[in-house]
């Protein structure tokens, strides 16, 4: 389902574009106890 509206559209506090570093950088803030990257046996923080 989707909403239409002039006051859902896109502005800086309800949008933001992600990029691969970005939501790193995200859930690192948000999940600081968690490894932020896991390949194989490599894990970073």
């Amino acid at each position: 389902m989707m909403y239409h509206g002039p006051e859902l559209a896109r502005t800086a506090a309800n949008h933001t574009a992600l990029s691969p570093v970005s939501i790193r950088k995200r859930v690192a803030r948000v999940h600081p106890e968690l490894p932020a990257q896991i390949h194989g046996r490599i894990r970073r923080n």
